[in-house]
């Protein structure tokens, strides 16, 4: 699975104990050079929503995406509820 690893210095990451899940979107380049290295199937889950689902497939060609933080539902203050999607 490709990601998005937030690091500065030490690793910081925007919910303890994940790797990623930072709804920045990946190098798509980049993960479509793993795609073609790849002898396993890659899913592509960085920054992926309703707005670039489509795109970030026809230029990446994973074999499939996963997505958390750009699908999530928003409480009464403005704020993502994680891994509450919306449908």
């Amino acid at each position: 699975m490709t990601g998005t690893l937030r690091s500065r210095g030490e690793v910081v990451q925007p919910v303890a104990n994940y790797v990623g899940i930072t709804g920045e979107v990946c190098d798509w380049s980049l993960a479509r050079a793993l795609v073609k290295a790849s002898p396993c199937p890659v899913i592509l889950a960085s920054g992926i929503g309703p707005d670039n689902a489509y795109e970030s497939i026809q230029q990446v060609r994973p074999a499939g995406i996963g997505s958390c933080t750009r699908t999530n539902a928003w409480n009464g203050r403005g704020q993502p509820i994680r891994f509450h999607k919306e449908l």
